[in-house]
């Protein structure tokens, strides 16, 4: 072992300076047991200098099984893609008259939705007052109730528009 080595191994069990353990080593003439036990004798060792303190004791790692997070992951994805799925499969055609004049998914109107809420919702508004319809397909009982509310808005607009028409 270098004298150096010695001087640090002197530091990191008695918690001593650096000049204090190269000056107590060169006394006890470069013995590293002899210099840690006169140094003991003289008060000068920190106690359990070179042992962790308990603040500086690592938490316990909490592992986690891998199969266990992929097999969640897994299954976490499959639902997000079968919502996906069901959204697609639910298409909102626009009307007017009796002329479709287009679809979309459900999924592609609640990402409209999501990232600026305020336009699809008012354009949907709008577009009730100049006569457009809204029909819903590819759900059974739901569709119906929603083609429903969908023909009621509609309707509710144009009564609007009849009395702001009779106002002027």
């Amino acid at each position: 072992m270098t004298r150096l080595e010695m001087v640090e191994k002197l530091r990191e069990k008695t918690g001593i300076s650096y000049d204090a353990a190269r000056e107590a080593l060169e006394q006890n003439n470069w013995d590293l047991i002899d210099t840690i036990i006169v140094l003991d004798k003289q008060g000068r060792v920190v106690e359990d200098a070179g042992a962790p303190r308990a603040e500086e004791e690592p938490k316990p790692v909490r592992m986690i099984d891998a199969t266990k997070a992929g097999a969640k992951l897994k299954n976490a994805l499959r639902w997000v893609l079968g919502i996906i799925k069901k959204g697609e499969a639910i298409r909102i055609s626009i009307l007017r008259g009796e002329e479709e004049l287009g679809s979309l998914s459900v999924t592609a109107v609640i990402l409209l939705f999501l990232v600026k809420w305020y336009i699809p919702l008012g354009l949907w508004i709008i577009s009730l007052f100049f006569g457009f319809k809204y029909r819903f397909g590819g759900l059974a009982a739901a569709g119906k109730l929603l083609d429903s509310l969908s023909d009621r808005a509609g309707e509710k607009a144009e009564e609007i528009k009849t009395k702001f028409s009779e106002d002027k």
